[in-house]
């Protein structure tokens, strides 16, 4: 969620930002900023730091669940 939210938009929150939000929603348990800051990292690492997302994959992707939609109609 963090990776997306800083990859679409200009301004985005910081991960001491993020930090103190999921300290609120869950009710005192929490990752520091610094465990986000790591985990950010780590995943952008399995990602090859590649984020792009071609259109033929999306809609591979997006396959299971387009298609009761698609049925319906």
């Amino acid at each position: 969620l963090i990776l997306t939210s800083k990859y679409l938009h200009d301004v985005n929150h910081s991960n001491k930002n993020w930090a103190q939000y999921y300290s609120h929603a869950m009710a005192g348990n929490y990752f520091s900023s610094t465990d986000i800051t790591k985990m950010e990292v780590q995943t952008l690492f399995l990602l090859g730091w590649d984020l792009t997302l071609p259109e033929e994959e999306l809609y591979f992707k997006l396959e299971p669940l387009s298609a009761p939609i698609r049925q319906q109609f």
